[in-house]
């Protein structure tokens, strides 16, 4: 490296000394060859390099002590120019470095060839503002070596100029910005200079801030530091502070800190009604919804109807567009899918009646609810809602209707075509450091994978995100995931299933206020406690499940209805099994499989085998459809069934076989062990008719 740096041989009586010095430091080795060159030790001839000097070499111990020697070889005027360069940043600009030095722009231009020459700075191809020749630093320690020879009253000089000079030039460049009006704030109070500090807190506040408010659809992780930043520069009752909380308390959601988000809005919602803020603070109070809800937190039971009232008798405006948003989400969630379509119209009208943007949070949950409601048509809602929100830059939106396009298309379309939108929205999720929603789809992947049949893709997802989930106290998350995992190992049977805790399980899920956490959990409890051999616990989990108001209209009640059903009647009440269909009320493909494959099975038992026989075929081929191997399974076996009882042995042996390849892939060995009965009992071979 160092040959080809210096382009030339070194001399043999430094060579050794030089490779024992750089250590296999490649920048050590680069910048201590162009310190010796630098200083005139080393010259160049017709045959090579040359020592010019016998006195000993320098022998500086670290990559900066070479770096510092290297400045100490330049004019005073240009090692001038390359500290102020190093003020603005890694990269700087001609005219930056003239305002800093009070020079003119052609003796920094010149200065700039010098330093290019010595490997020192280089200049860029294109520069990023109009009409300003613009340099980088050839390395970032060059840079901070050269900073660190300035005393901290000269930095504060420095970065106040650099400061006004950026304003001046280029006021959009919100990032510089704060950073020299921060750092010129804190070298301020650290020097004792109050007069110049109270100039500087405004500015750097305000740029914080903007540049957070940038970033936040950007680098999530970078825009909560500035927030805090921000918040960190002002007292309790500054002005400023409320709103400060409450888009760090945004910020903070999408991290994954719930409780601390939780906090902030609760606190900016306080601040701003103090303040008589009322439309900034119901915003605020609305939004705490969110993270409330992921912690399990009864509060949020009241927090959006409280900020609705907040609103009550004032004009229409921004903020009440954005609670009716957050009414929609909470009335989707719920399973008020009318009134979730309701506050989410509203919230359009609004929008339009104030001239403002498509609020696509709004129309994301209206086509959330349709498609819950059973209306395919929300998928097109979805569809429009993400786009508008990606034109319009909504970081944490775009993440959160990227999953419920996902949820639409499984519930109308199956889970094979949800797996690729969701790991599209993990990507997005973790590039933009949306911790919040990178946690999400992962535990959502989760769901899919076990619709799909990917059980030990899904188990071992399991086993590395339950712990995270944990530590984040993800608690509505945390229980979709368990009840997953109970649900797969429920239907592998074994010792696996008689290990799993169902306690707490039940506790977490029985305290949600959402009907999809304690419906899916109630029938995965339900699953194990059947495979248990405890029927009698199973039926009680299950008419507790019936219980739940509403239950029948949710999702989760579509999917596991068939299961439920087969548990109650193995269970030895048909009643329940019955009533469990009975109370379905929800329409679409969703529902319409669930409810095919519990007739069927509810036919069957009572003695109507012909007909169970075709409305099990009927199921078979709608969950094939639909991308559901487990329920596809369970209804070939029920064809296969009756029709052994019909005497059709030769007719059962195919759909008998297609079950048994189905159960044998998913690792289901109960339903894998009732099929190879099935099978003996007609006199078939394990696999005749595949």
């Amino acid at each position: 490296l160092i040959v080809a740096l210096l382009h030339a041989e070194l001399p043999e009586e430094i060579g050794g000394r030089v490779l024992d010095l750089v250590g296999g430091n490649p920048l050590f080795a680069e910048q201590y060859g162009s310190l010796l060159l630098d200083r005139g030790l080393l010259v160049r001839a017709i045959d090579g390099l040359h020592l010019e000097v016998t006195e000993e070499l320098p022998l500086p111990e670290t990559v900066q002590a070479v770096l510092a020697a290297r400045l100490d070889t330049l004019s005073p005027e240009h090692k001038a120019f390359l500290c102020d360069a190093a003020v603005i940043g890694e990269t700087f600009w001609r005219g930056g470095v003239a305002a800093l030095s009070g020079c003119a722009a052609s003796e920094v231009e010149e200065a700039m060839e010098a330093l290019a020459d010595r490997d020192l700075v280089r200049p860029m191809v294109s520069a990023s503002m109009a009409g300003e020749a613009e340099y980088i630093f050839w390395h970032a320690l060059a840079r901070d070596v050269a900073y660190a020879q300035l005393p901290r009253r000269v930095r504060l000089a420095k970065h106040t100029a650099a400061a006004d000079w950026l304003r001046a030039k280029a006021g959009e460049r919100v990032e510089e910005l704060a950073y020299h009006y921060a750092t010129a704030l804190d070298l301020a109070r650290a020097t004792g200079d109050r007069e110049r500090a109270e100039g500087l807190l405004g500015p750097a506040v305000h740029y914080l801030s903007k540049a957070a408010d940038r970033n936040l659809a950007l680098d999530v992780a970078v825009a909560e530091q500035q927030y805090a930043h921000a918040l960190g520069l002002v007292s309790d009752d500054a002005p400023q502070r409320p709103w400060l909380l409450a888009r760090w308390a945004e910020a903070l959601q999408q991290r994954g800190r719930f409780r601390e988000s939780a906090d902030a809005f609760l606190s900016a919602a306080d601040g701003l009604r103090s303040r008589g803020d009322l439309p900034s603070a119901a915003a605020a109070l609305a939004r705490s919804w969110g993270p409330l809800n992921d912690l399990g937190d009864p509060r949020a039971q009241a927090v959006v109807a409280d900020a609705e009232h907040l609103l009550e008798g004032t004009p229409d405006s921004p903020e009440l567009v954005a609670v009716l948003a957050e009414r929609a989400v909470e009335h989707t969630m719920c399973g008020d899918w009318r009134a979730a379509v309701a506050s989410a119209e509203r919230a359009l009208t609004v929008a339009g009646e104030l001239g403002l943007d498509l609020p696509a949070r709004a129309l994301g949950f209206r086509g959330m609810a349709r498609c819950l409601g059973g209306d395919a048509g929300g998928i097109d809602d979805l569809r429009r809602a993400l786009a508008e929100a990606q034109r319009q830059g909504l970081g944490r939106d775009v993440a959160v209707l990227q999953s419920n396009l996902g949820m639409g298309l499984a519930l109308h379309h199956g889970f094979r075509e949800v797996l690729g939108v969701h790991r599209e929205g993990l990507e997005y999720a973790q590039r933009h450091g949306i911790e919040e929603f990178v946690l999400s789809f992962r535990a959502e992947l989760i769901e899919d994978l076990t619709g799909t049949g990917d059980w030990d893709e899904a188990l071992d997802e399991v086993a590395t995100l339950r712990p995270v989930l944990e530590r984040a106290d993800f608690a509505w998350m945390l229980v979709t995931v368990r009840t997953n995992e109970l649900q797969i190992l429920a239907r592998r049977g074994g010792e696996a299933i008689a290990a799993a805790p169902t306690a707490g399980l039940l506790g977490a899920a029985r305290q949600s206020e959402l009907p999809e956490d304690t419906i899916q959990t109630l029938f995965a409890c339900a699953e194990a406690a059947q495979a248990l051999g405890d029927g009698a616990r199973a039926l009680a989990l299950l008419s507790e499940c019936v219980a739940v108001p509403d239950a029948g209209a949710a999702t989760g009640y579509a999917w596991c209805l068939a299961e439920a059903v087969r548990v109650a009647l193995g269970a030895g009440d048909p009643a329940l099994a019955a009533r469990l269909i009975e109370v379905t009320t929800g329409e679409g493909p969703m529902h319409e499989r669930g409810l095919a494959s519990a007739r069927a099975a509810l036919l069957e038992h009572r003695g109507d085998v012909d007909e169970a026989a075709e409305a099990h075929a009927a199921a078979a081929s709608l969950w094939c459809e639909f991308g559901d191997p487990y329920e596809e399974g369970r209804a070939l076996l029920g064809q296969g069934r009756c029709l052994v009882a019909l005497g059709r042995a030769p007719e059962a042996a195919a759909p008998l076989a297609a079950a048994r390849e189905i159960f044998a892939r998913l690792g289901a060995r109960p339903a894998l062990a009732e099929t190879d009965a099935v099978l003996a009992d007609a006199g078939l071979a394990p696999g005749a008719g595949a």
